[in-house]
This record gives structure tokens, C-alpha cells and sequence, in this order.
């Protein structure tokens, strides 16, 4: 649940650039029913605003959560598979999450580790903490945490030391342009399909079609990403036009699934390429 009244009077949401503002209220339903979320700037620009957004890009996706975090209101952490996972700060007071029997049927996510988040509130304000202190074993759910801070730094707990080192000095990674233009497809297919993208999710074996058949167009463009990245929406718009698929058959059933009917392989794909 947004909290109207906490939101509008919100001091902390005035440490955020105004243009970022309101996108806080929009980012809120990601929370599951533990507060948390998968915190990925691609997966959250494709999943909140590819479809009918696209105005709002990847970037400005990566400058709100920092500017959400910078303000306190949002708290990110790593776990040992690679995944970055985030927790609205004070989404646990009562009438915001969800509660008794509804919990037990709600989605859940990771827990957030409770010291990590204590240790990052109580840091000087604005300003997100150089490193994050953390106790692997504590956290079953996820073993191995690593705190993440702006400045790049990775912080570890030492099996052999009650002392934590830095493990990592890392700079910000640049946008993955076959990832992107994999998004748009998807974009591309849910508008020209007219499917609905609350029913439909970019789910991994969704990415992995995609950018396996993107390799393939790129190496037939001679690694020209817009020219392969027009590949693969030209076999869409070749689906679409089949009826057939469309469902017009006998079984009156559509078969023009991503992953099965349109991307499943290479030569699914040059079928749908060979057309007229």
C-alpha cells in the first residue's frame, strides 16, 4: 500500500531531483510481501516502463534508485548469485505490507539482513556509507551477502577474520547493448501481439531465445545490432501476419509464443525470415 500522506509530506523524497519524484510511487508495487525486490535497473526498466514508457530509459532508471538510495529511502544489497536485491525503507509499518492471512499467500522475497539496513539508516544523511558490514551466516536465505555502496566498493566477511576487506573495487558497467536491444524486441513483440505484459514477464528463458537469436542475426548483418535488432522484429511482424498463428485454425488456438513459436531456434527464426 503507498502511503498518501507519508509521501506527500515526504522530507526525504525532497533530497531526490524533482524529476524523480513521482516515479517513487510508481516503483513501489515492486515490493513483494517481505518488503523486497529483485533490485535490477534493466529488469525494472523492462518490466515498469518499456511497454508504455519508453520515454524513460535505461539511465534514468540507474539515476532514481541512486537518488532513492542517496535519500534513505531505498536500501540495496548483494547476494552471492550476482543478483542486486533492494527494500523500501519503512515499508514494515503497519498497513503498508501485507498482513495475517493474506502474508501467507502473498509473493515473498529475500529478507532484508536487519543490521545491514540499521547500519545504513543511522549513516550521515545523503551520503550512503563506504562499506557495508555484514555476517554472511546469519542470513540462510541469502549466504554470502555483500553490502553495495555507491562508491564501488564490495565488503565481505572474512571466513578466517572477524574483520571484514574489501574484496572489489568496481566502476559503474556500461549499458549491455545486445541486452537492450533483445528489451526492445520484447517490447516490440508485446505491442505488435497485443499481449499484456502483467501476464507475460521477461522470464530468463525468455532472455536466453532472445539473445541467441540475436547472435544469429548479428551474424548475418555482419554485426550490425540496428540491421539484426531488424531481423528479429521482421520475423515478428511475419507472425503476426499469419492468421493462422494468429488463430484462425481449426483448434482456434494462437501459437505464437515467444520462446516456442517465434525464437525456439535457428531455423525457426529463417523460416519466419524466408517468408514473403
Amino acid at each position: 500500500m503507498v502511503d498518501g500522506e507519508a509521501l506527500w509530506l515526504s522530507n526525504k523524497l525532497l533530497q531526490v531531483p524533482e524529476q524523480y519524484r513521482g516515479e517513487y510511487a510508481n516503483l513501489i508495487p515492486l515490493a513483494l510481501a517481505t518488503g523486497t525486490f529483485e533490485c535490477d535497473a534493466r529488469k525494472i526498466w523492462a518490466q515498469v516502463y518499456a511497454y508504455n514508457r519508453p520515454n524513460v530509459d535505461l539511465q534514468a532508471v540507474e539515476e532514481m534508485l541512486e537518488s532513492f538510495e542517496r535519500a534513505k529511502m531505498l536500501f540495496r544489497w548483494q547476494v552471492t548469485d550476482g543478483s542486486t536485491w533492494g527494500y523500501w525503507v519503512g515499508i514494515e509499518r503497519p498497513g503498508r505490507l501485507p498482513s495475517g492471512n493474506a502474508m501467507k499467500f502473498a509473493a515473498k522475497g529475500l529478507t532484508v539482513p536487519e543490521d545491514l539496513l540499521k547500519s545504513f539508516v543511522s549513516s550521515d544523511a545523503g551520503q550512503h556509507p563506504d562499506s557495508i558490514r555484514i555476517a554472511s551466516e546469519k542470513y540462510p536465505e541469502g549466504v554470502g551477502l555483500v553490502g553495495v555502496g555507491l562508491v564501488g566498493k564490495y565488503i565481505r566477511a572474512d571466513s578466517s577474520s572477524p574483520h571484514e576487506s574489501v574484496i572489489s573495487q568496481t566502476t559503474p558497467k556500461p549499458p549491455d547493448e545486445k541486452l537492450l536491444a533483445v528489451l526492445r524486441t520484447w517490447t516490440f513483440y508485446l505491442e505488435t501481439l497485443g499481449k499484456n505484459p502483467k501476464i507475460l514477464t521477461f522470464t530468463t528463458v525468455r532472455k536466453q531465445k532472445g539473445m541467441a537469436r540475436l547472435r544469429e542475426c548479428l551474424a548475418k548483418t555482419g554485426g550490425d545490432l540496428a540491421k539484426a535488432e531488424g531481423l528479429m522484429r521482421l520475423a515478428i511482424d511475419r507472425l503476426a501476419a499469419s492468421e493462422f498463428h494468429r488463430g484462425k485454425n481449426d483448434q482456434h488456438k494462437r501459437y505464437d509464443s515467444w520462446e516456442k513459436n517465434l525464437f525456439e531456434s535457428k531455423e525457426q527464426l529463417e523460416r519466419w525470415l524466408a517468408q514473403e
